[in-house]
């Protein structure tokens, strides 16, 4: 854990109300600025006062957070605070009192890691983006890893699997009791396996930082899509919706290195 401390002095402030406060992001131990504000200051000003902060650099992404919920089994959570109530509220009123601790959260830490990287779409096979959006993230739990190195030695015996299919190749996971009280009817499809098999031994370092987990909700147009195969009483067309919205989609991503 690094904490970075960075010391700025208002000259225009009343100096019995100047404390030290330390300012974290993201509720994270890795995000943590000591600096020097006046207690009563409004969070408007606060809010430049960080702007210009070279550790900080407060921007449209932060918002200001008080804790709530915390006892002694819990972390508690954040409650974020609306722009436009920065001008009728004071820093004293919102920082921990006992640890004179003042947050800050971040729309851009899962919000924008989201867009960048469209990970409402699902993926195929090869980790290619889908056409069409399946889910949209509704929501995201965020988790410190703490202790999350590790280094590891794998043997891989890797496959190379020719597939050839005769009649239905259907994904993993379809309950066919369920589509066959739809009226549904499958075929066995026979799949021949060529495998060449190769081993090779790697070594694994890892370094996990942070866990996403996402709540998802599907789109309409997933949904429609999903509705009209079942409709049609041929299961076949699923490879159609796989084609067009993808056959997985992460519900959790680690980052780290």
């Amino acid at each position: 854990m690094t904490n970075i401390e960075y010391q700025n002095k208002n000259v225009d402030s009343d100096n019995t109300d100047d404390v030290d406060i330390t300012v974290k992001i993201d509720d994270l131990q890795s995000k943590v600025v000591s600096i020097n504000l006046n207690l009563k200051y409004k969070l408007s000003k606060v809010r430049e006062i960080l702007k210009q902060n070279s550790k900080v650099k407060m921007d449209d992404t932060l918002t200001f957070a008080y804790k709530i919920s915390q006892n002694n089994n819990t972390r508690g959570s954040l409650a974020e605070i609306a722009r436009e109530d920065e001008e009728k509220k004071i820093l004293e009123n919102i920082i921990n009192k006992k640890s004179k601790t003042l947050y800050l959260t971040s729309e851009l830490n899962w919000k924008c890691f989201k867009n960048r990287h469209k990970l409402e779409y699902g993926r195929d096979v090869t980790f290619e983006k889908a056409n069409n959006r399946a889910f949209t993230i509704v929501d995201c739990e965020m988790n410190e890893i703490v202790d999350g190195y590790e280094n590891r030695t794998i043997k891989i015996d890797s496959e190379e699997n020719k597939i050839i299919e005769n009649d239905l190749l259907l994904i993993a996971d379809i309950d066919i009791p369920n589509f066959e009280k739809l009226g549904v009817s499958f075929k066995k499809s026979n799949i021949k396996n060529s495998n060449v098999t190769i081993n090779t031994t790697y070594n694994i370092i890892e370094h996990k930082k942070m866990s996403l987990k996402f709540k998802l909700k599907p789109t309409i147009e997933f949904i429609e899509a999903v509705r009209n195969v079942i409709n049609s009483n041929d299961p076949r067309k699923f490879k159609d919706v796989i084609s067009e919205f993808g056959q997985f989609i992460s519900k959790e991503i680690i980052l780290g290195g």
